[in-house]
């Protein structure tokens, strides 16, 4: 998805000319169609479908195209369809407001405000991460996996995932960076690391549970649902000055979260929540690397699950292949969940940490 709107981005770059904003807004057209076809598919009713602002929108920015119009009504045409993509915007499902703002992002760009175009842009994004989140969180509430509404949220899900990709692509394109410097967030399903073949994943999809994985790199935040997420990374060294390893910092923030972790201290509940581990580098002719994993105070050390579901850590004894640092970030159970036997399972994030070689 977005691959032409991408590559027209990365080719007109910040230039905001008559023939960039064609390209633009033809590649915006081409990517629309392309979308809403692959969504037509999907069993869940979206509301971009059947905007009436959206549609307006469209045939705006096709009025805008035609060759004889003058750069002049073209921009106004852009500003007309700007308007209407905003008034789509204010739909109810995640994915169709994702969608919606990466339309306004690139009409704003098109009308050669930058600034607005990568706010609605980092909007996109923030919308298709909430919705991957919360869809995965309506999938554990169904009675039965083999469901009709099980199903349209995989599909869903499926949908979600493969566009926050793309607007994580699209946004590095407009702001001319690689897309590694934005976290990367997707769907995995609980069980495996998120690298299986499209059969696996296809196998995983019926009988394991969706759920949420992020990616940071060193200096990278995201924000998931009111679960803020930093990560710092500092080198370590010795009395000599000789570099030994590195000190990983994780930081979350939860006070945007309706659920927050008690505190182990009393009854108070912790806004924020912060862990450090030293990764100390393997000796000469090792292959391996040793952790040594260090909580911080504040955080409630366990491995597994406490029972009443609060927001915990759990962290693997060693570093992954690719070298990541893998974590959950385990929210407490929402209210009038009475299955206790899941602990915070429910919503379990998944983050790797990429730690340089």
């Amino acid at each position: 998805m977005l691959v032409s709107l991408t590559t027209a981005m990365q080719a007109v770059g910040g230039r905001v000319t008559d023939q960039a904003i064609a390209t633009l807004a033809r590649a915006l057209l081409d990517s629309d169609h392309e979308l809403r076809e692959r969504l037509d598919r999907v069993e869940s009713k979206l509301d971009i479908l059947i905007s009436q602002p959206a549609n307006v929108g469209r045939e705006l920015l096709a009025e805008a195209m035609k060759p004889h119009r003058s750069p002049g009504s073209a921009r106004e045409l852009i500003e007309q369809a700007r308007i209407r993509f905003l008034e789509a915007h204010a739909t109810t499902d995640s994915l169709s407001k994702s969608v919606a703002a990466l339309w306004v992002a690139v009409c704003w760009q098109c009308l050669g405000q930058e600034t607005d175009a990568i706010d609605w842009a980092w909007r996109a994004s923030q919308e298709a991460i909430d919705g991957l989140y919360l869809y995965a969180l309506r999938w554990k509430e169904c009675k039965s996996t083999r469901s009709a509404r099980a199903r349209q949220l995989t599909e869903l899900l499926e949908e979600t995932s493969d566009w926050a990709e793309s607007v994580r692509n699209f946004r590095a394109a407009l702001a001319g960076i690689p897309a590694e410097s934005f976290p990367r967030v997707k769907l995995i399903y609980y069980g495996q690391d998120g690298s299986l073949s499209d059969t696996q994943r296809s196998s995983y999809a019926k009988t394991g549970e969706p759920e949420v994985s992020v990616i940071l790199a060193p200096g990278g935040a995201v924000d998931i649902a009111g679960i803020q997420l930093s990560y710092q990374l500092t080198l370590l060294h010795d009395g000599a000055g000789m570099h030994y390893g590195y000190q990983a910092h994780m930081h979350v923030d939860v006070a945007q979260y309706p659920h927050r972790a008690p505190s182990p201290y009393g009854g108070r509940y912790l806004k924020v929540i912060q862990s450090t581990w030293n990764i100390l580098r393997p000796p000469p002719g090792h292959h391996t690397t040793a952790l040594r994993w260090q909580p911080s105070y504040l955080l409630s050390a366990v491995s597994n699950p406490v029972a009443d579901g609060s927001m915990v850590f759990s962290a693997q004894s060693a570093l992954s292949t690719g070298n990541q640092l893998l974590l959950q970030v385990i929210p407490a159970k929402s209210n009038g969940d009475s299955d206790s036997s899941t602990g915070g399972s429910r919503g379990r994030i998944h983050v790797r940490l990429a730690v340089p070689n």
